[in-house]
């Protein structure tokens, strides 16, 4: 060390300037910048925790509808014992499986609530190799939750074998983890075109590392899935948007029916009330 005289007027502070404001990061023409594509569609991402006999697991889901219907990955939620969904702004609720396609890895899960945000929907169809897309998701779990990704469609209607089956998926190199499963793919108007379920990770058979080939379910195939299932609700289902109703609630709806119908033959609240009887034997839960 060696003496070292300081100038008396001596000044340390920073020139500290103002930060400009972000520029808009629009990666495709037309499409909305990444930041309003986020705030836009992160009310109508969801995240899913489950508990079963073996252990836990934990995903994505995406808002179909205000009413409290959910889709996400059948593997997220298979063999779980109780479903809790955690909203954009904390709130958490259990959730019922009242739907699922295991060969398509769909679940549809419902909630009790009437004030949800639904995703917008696109066509995937329409989608091209090189459209920019991105990624919501909880990859590793709920610590990550909401983590946002971008990347571009890698290629269309890619087979993928996956346990046994194969399934026809949108690949792309948006990252993704485990956790994203059942989350929404976005192209550039903040349209879900796609249901993230799949990744290929670690190494390749000859060693090669596998980086960025990640995968989606078209949105198509999904509303495929979802009208086969609204075709199986019963009609009291889809009018009360509930998922269980008691025996006596439907006898009870039947005699309110009745009684309004009074003009009818006296015959025709038994008739009906025998149809409803015969239709269930105790609790309507609507799993396929």
């Amino acid at each position: 060390n060696h003496d070292v005289t300081l100038p008396q007027d001596a000044d340390l502070s920073m020139n500290m300037q103002d930060a400009p404001v972000s520029p808009e990061n629009i990666p495709q023409k037309g499409g909305l910048p990444l930041q309003d594509i986020y705030e836009k569609a992160i009310d109508s991402v969801v995240s899913i925790f489950c508990t079963g006999k073996t252990g836990t697991s934990s995903g994505t889901g995406v808002v179909l509808s205000k009413n409290g219907y959910i889709v996400t990955n059948y593997h997220v939620v298979e063999n779980a014992a109780a479903i809790e969904v955690r909203l954009s702004d904390q709130n958490q609720l259990s959730a019922t499986l009242i739907g699922k396609d295991v060969i398509s890895d769909l679940a549809v899960l419902y909630v009790e609530a009437s004030n949800l945000v639904p995703a917008e929907f696109g066509d995937s169809n329409t989608l091209r190799v090189g459209d920019s897309v991105v990624a919501i998701g909880d990859p590793l779990g709920m610590k990550y939750r909401g983590t946002y990704t971008d990347g571009i469609v890698s290629a269309i209607n890619r087979d993928v074998i996956a346990e046994g089956r194969t399934l026809t998926l949108i690949q792309t190199n948006a990252a993704l983890n485990s956790g994203n499963s059942g989350g929404p793919l976005f192209n550039m108007y903040g349209e879900v075109v796609g249901v993230t379920t799949a990744k290929y990770s670690g190494n390749s058979s000859s060693g090669a590392t596998i980086e960025g080939i990640g995968f989606a379910i078209p949105i198509d195939d999904v509303k495929d899935m979802l009208d086969d299932l609204s075709a199986q609700l019963p009609a009291e289902l889809k009018q009360a948007q509930t998922i269980v109703q008691s025996r006596e609630e439907l006898v009870s709806q039947a005699r309110r029916e009745a009684e309004n119908l009074y003009v009818v033959r006296r015959h025709y609240f038994f008739t009906l009330r025998r149809r409803v009887l015969d239709r269930l034997d105790g609790e309507i839960t609507v799993v396929y």
